[in-house]
């Protein structure tokens, strides 16, 4: 017997059940507070799992709308509900791989409640990395196909919305297993995009195309060939829309993506790849200002040098050139570990230089490669300092 609420009762059909849920949670929304627990008690029959769901699917709406005092009114309940009813001896849920996981939802409810502060959400993916696993990317890829996908559509675009934000986290995220957290950001990322279609939402499809290209070039799983054809898609996908006279900094952004993808591609020629790298970062500096966004510029000008010091036409030499005036120049505005990977990158450009002479060649490589390791430490980034 559960706490208080009666004994269960047969599960009318889903549809049918739904719809009672939504009245059931207008009632709570809409009832004086503290009254909330003698309206539940009123209805046993559905007091389950599946009204908890309902309760944070409709708070992730709600939250969409700006309605945070509704939004947190349910999360609280829901919370009371799983730990006194349902986490007790409440019924299973039916069907368990249409149910996303546990703690997907912590997660998301976590996001919700510190929409200003994703300090609070990593310290929980923190905590508890070791959930992040080979069962929850499986039930969380289920769920995404047999249960969130065939939901209601206000209902699936507000979650969608949430989900993206967790994986921009995730794909952040040092913890744990990459190669699966990766195919955990890969999956909802993917899941959104057939929520937040181009016709739905395109500016939000943009955005999650152009986080789709860097995790598929990242990817550690399935055929790297065919991960960066994926993100070369992708990328392609979101110039549909973004475009350098509609909103150039973001197609400039688009172009950096496309230009690492270019750069890294293993289906055609190297040589004309290269070349299109070099398109992509040049095009994208036309547009991109020093003062107004350093941060983009100075990658625009580092990502530029490493495709010069690979390049197959023109003369090697001239390229080598072109590499270390783009390495000093974006040393002038990048900070921290990414001024470090420009100054190892230098390095190395100035040992393998053809022009001047050997040994300041070398000395300056030494002083470039020195520099590095004042940020690249034992302790901070123990592979790079190696």
């Amino acid at each position: 017997m559960a706490k208080g609420f009666g004994p269960a009762v047969k599960t009318p059909p889903a549809t049918k059940r739904q719809k009672a849920y939504f009245k059931l949670i207008q009632a709570l929304l809409k009832c004086p507070r503290g009254r909330e627990l003698k309206i539940l008690r009123k209805h046993p029959d559905l007091v389950d799992t599946g009204l908890v769901e309902m309760m944070e699917m409709v708070a992730t709406i709600l939250v969409a709308q700006g309605e945070f005092s509704g939004a947190n009114l349910l999360i609280d309940l829901a919370d009371f509900l799983y730990r006194s009813y349902i986490g007790a001896d409440g019924p299973p849920v039916t069907g368990n791989f249409g149910k996303a996981p546990a703690f997907l939802w912590e997660v998301l409810r976590t996001i919700l409640r510190n929409i200003n502060n994703q300090q609070t959400t990593y310290q929980i993916l923190a905590i508890n990395s070791d959930k992040l696993n080979e069962y929850f990317l499986l039930q969380f890829r289920l769920w995404i196909d047999c249960t969130l996908l065939k939901s209601e559509p206000k209902l699936k675009k507000a979650i969608a919305l949430f989900l993206i934000s967790f994986c921009k986290m995730l794909w952040l995220f040092p913890l744990g297993n990459r190669a699966i957290n990766l195919e955990i950001a890969i999956a909802g990322l993917e899941g959104s995009a057939k929520i937040l279609t181009r016709e739905v939402l395109p500016q939000m499809w943009v955005n999650i195309q152009s986080d789709l290209a860097p995790a598929y070039r990242h990817r550690r799983r399935g055929d790297r060939s065919e991960n960066l054809e994926k993100a070369l898609t992708a990328c392609t996908n979101a110039l549909q829309i973004s475009t350098r006279d509609t909103s150039p900094q973001e197609w400039a952004m688009v172009q950096n993506n496309l230009g690492l993808v270019y750069s890294d591609r293993i289906v055609g020629d190297e040589s004309e790849n290269l070349e299109k790298a070099i398109a992509c970062y040049e095009g994208a500096l036309q547009v991109v200002s020093r003062d107004r966004d350093p941060e983009l510029w100075g990658r625009l000008q580092n990502n530029l040098a490493v495709v010069y010091t690979r390049r197959v036409e023109g003369d090697r030499s001239q390229n080598f050139e072109k590499a270390i005036a783009c390495y000093q120049v974006a040393l002038k505005v990048r900070t921290d570990a990414d001024w470090a990977s420009s100054q190892w990158h230098l390095g190395t450009a100035y040992s393998e230089r053809i022009l001047g002479d050997k040994t300041q060649n070398l000395e300056r490589a030494i002083a470039a490669y020195q520099a590095a390791l004042q940020i690249y430490t034992p302790e901070t980034y123990p592979e790079r300092w190696a």
